[in-house]
């Protein structure tokens, strides 16, 4: 205090610094909380890609086992490929391609569409990934 009774200068700047102080302490709280919310999301996002570039891996080599398997057998295939995913392979003659006609002689080749999914669970939901191309084959005779 001073001579005339008012409180000295330094004394009334202590009741701001401890203002200050919780005011700093806040800002710092709420900045923290941000980091730390982008970091989950960051490593959410990291492990979604991850798990699709696994699922991208599998379907790549389930589309090679379909096209490189020798006969592409009409139809549709599915399993379990391990760790969460499952995978289906469907192989059909592509859209726009002429039916064999018993009438015209034996066909010996055919264009066909191959689509391969591997999907898993994620969370309550489903992802996907879905892999199409088109391959000449041997045709498949009708009965």
């Amino acid at each position: 205090m001073s001579l005339n009774g008012s409180p000295s200068p330094a004394a009334s700047r202590g009741g701001f610094m401890l203002l200050e102080v919780l005011i700093a302490f806040l800002i710092a709280t709420l900045a923290l909380g941000a980091i730390i919310g982008a970091a989950t999301a960051s490593l959410r996002a990291a492990q979604i890609a991850a798990r699709y570039g696994e699922a991208t891996v599998r379907a790549q080599s389930r589309l090679a086992e379909a096209v490189n398997g020798g006969t592409l057998p009409p139809g549709e295939r599915e399993g379990s490929d391990g760790g969460g995913y499952r995978w289906r392979v469907r192989v059909a003659p592509a859209p726009g391609e002429t039916p064999h006609r018993p009438d015209a002689g034996p066909a010996t080749e055919t264009l066909y569409a191959i689509t391969v999914w591997v999907t898993w669970r994620d969370g309550s939901g489903t992802r996907d990934v879905r892999l199409d191309t088109e391959r000449i084959g041997p045709a498949v005779q009708a009965p």
